[in-house]
């Protein structure tokens, strides 16, 4: 007997070392993905690459008052290493790897969860698949700030800030830095919490009050740390300019306020159910569940293992876990951003991983109760789905850039660009082809143009007012038209062809690949002086 046992946990030991082996695969496997997108430029990332630390400057200032010189250091300092784009994907890479470890910690530490649950919502944590954006280099301070944010919180948890003064100044000074991202401002509410109920368990044998008045003194740092940012941003970073009334809660009223916030959770449950691969994905966890219940039968008609305690512990943690999905979107949603799962806006996602991790990771243990074998499947299976969207998302992205390596060529290869230096196009085909099936903005046309064109006098459109608008923003060279002066526009249409995946393989792989999947044409004038674009 005592060999069996012996042999049934040798056996639970190897399968716990294949998921574990599987995940750092996909870990890796997903970001040599992501790394190969080395040069490539998308949406507001336009407005900070190949620019001078004071035209940058320029943009934060007014965006963000002295936070600006904290935003502008950064990009300025990135885009000066190398071709200024790989530097922030390898940045972001190492992000997030150590702030998910920071995150497996974090559960562990606490001892809230055991090994296995810290390690699985770590996981899921990092592949979450709403967060396509961070693509684009200009969300890299939020990914940073989330690095911060947990690097604080771990040194919390690790009670590292007990050691010395200098060390809890550290930690402090970590935490004020996380809150330029400001809706980290409310996810702090965890840390204070956790500092609550550990104060409570020093005291336990103490009066309520008297414990109470000793956690405030105790934590009169940390407790005050919130409300110092917040006077700080009201003085030193307000949006002025172009930029003023920037995130205002003036305008935000509570009932609309609570109606985004029911937005934002809609629009994260309707990305679940319309991810590629989902109905699969529910089969299998289906079939998951069926042999769960087989093996089960027999323990559960003899009541054997039924837990009462487990179950409600793994049900108390889901609501933990949507009630921090709701804290994450609480400080967008009253600010009216509503986060949208296929665009750029899905940076409002930002702090949902952590929660929408423990909401998984318990359903799956609620379903599967006393199977833990199961719920480890059922993990993988969920995270390869992630990962299968993850990599759609990358596919998509490698495309984009493609095409605009082909608009490059068509901006040098046709006379038309050299000869004038105001363009409209009248079609809107460009909104299928780009990821995220996103219209590109002017700026990003513009940097194209000036791309090829760099004295930056050129400026491309798809909408005709936009052109006199950007003239009077003082945004020129932030906008990539730094010398650009209004002309009556030529008029183009844009026609593409597709791409394929052999297409990417072809660019890394073929020096003889040649850009031209785009064209631009002068459309030809119909009846009633309306333009035809073929």
């Amino acid at each position: 007997m005592k060999f069996h046992r012996m042999g049934n946990v040798a056996r639970v030991y190897s399968f716990d070392r294949l998921i574990k082996s599987i995940l750092i695969f996909l870990v890796s496997f997903i970001f040599v993905a992501f790394l190969l997108n080395y040069s490539f430029v998308y949406w507001d990332g336009w407005v900070v690459h190949d620019h001078d630390y004071n035209s940058i400057l320029f943009l934060f200032k007014q965006l963000g008052g002295v936070a600006g010189y904290y935003y502008a250091s950064i990009h300025s300092v990135l885009g000066n290493i190398g071709n200024g784009v790989f530097s922030y994907r390898l940045l972001m890479v190492l992000l997030l790897i150590t702030t998910s470890f920071f995150i497996y910690k974090i559960c562990y530490l606490s001892s809230i969860f055991n090994k296995n649950e810290s390690l699985y919502i770590s996981t899921l944590f990092l592949f979450f698949p709403f967060l396509n954006s961070k693509i684009s280099i200009i969300v890299v301070p939020y990914y940073l700030s989330t690095f911060l944010f947990f690097l604080g919180f771990y040194l919390v948890v690790n009670s590292s800030y007990e050691k010395s003064l200098i060390r809890r100044i550290l930690v402090n000074l970590i935490f004020f830095l996380s809150f330029f991202t400001n809706s980290y401002i409310s996810f702090y509410l965890l840390v204070l919490i956790y500092l609550f109920f550990q104060n409570l368990r020093i005291r336990s044998n103490e009066n309520i009050l008297f414990t109470i008045r000793d956690f405030i003194f105790r934590y009169f740092d940390f407790l005050s740390l919130p409300i110092l940012f917040i006077l700080f941003k009201f003085t030193m970073m307000v949006p002025s300019g172009f930029y003023e009334g920037y995130n205002d809660l003036g305008h935000m009223q509570i009932g609309s306020g609570i109606n985004a916030l029911i937005q934002s959770m809609e629009a994260l449950y309707l990305g679940i159910i319309h991810l590629d691969g989902f109905e699969f994905y529910i089969y299998a966890l289906s079939l998951l569940l069926a042999i769960n219940l087989i093996l089960s039968a027999r323990e559960i008609y003899l009541s054997r293992q039924i837990k009462v305690s487990a179950f409600f512990r793994n049900s108390g943690l889901i609501l933990l876990g949507a009630g921090l999905i709701a804290l994450a979107l609480f400080p967008y949603a009253f600010v009216g951003k509503i986060p949208v799962v296929s665009g750029w806006n899905d940076r409002h996602f930002l702090l949902v991983p952590l929660g929408f991790a423990i909401v998984i990771l318990f359903m799956a243990k609620v379903i599967y109760w006393g199977r833990e074998t199961i719920v480890s499947l059922a993990i993988l299976g969920i995270v390869g789905l992630f990962s299968y969207n993850i990599l759609l998302s990358i596919y998509s992205c490698l495309r984009d850039g493609i095409y605009q390596e082909s608009i490059m060529e068509e901006f040098k290869s046709n006379k038309v660009f050299s000869a004038n230096n105001t363009f409209l196009i009248l079609n809107k085909s460009d909104t299928r082809i780009f990821c995220h099936d996103r219209h590109v903005h002017y700026y990003e046309w513009n940097a194209l143009l000036r791309q090829v064109y760099p004295e930056a006098n050129k400026s491309i459109n798809s909408f005709e007012t936009q052109f006199k608008k950007t003239m009077e923003t003082r945004f020129l060279e932030t906008f990539n038209a730094k010398n650009y002066v209004y002309s009556e526009p030529t008029r183009l249409c844009f026609n593409t062809r597709k791409i394929g995946l052999n297409d990417i393989f072809s660019m890394y792989f073929d020096q003889n690949f040649n850009y031209n999947y785009v064209q631009f044409s002068l459309p030809e004038i119909g009846a009633g002086n309306q333009e035809v674009c073929k």
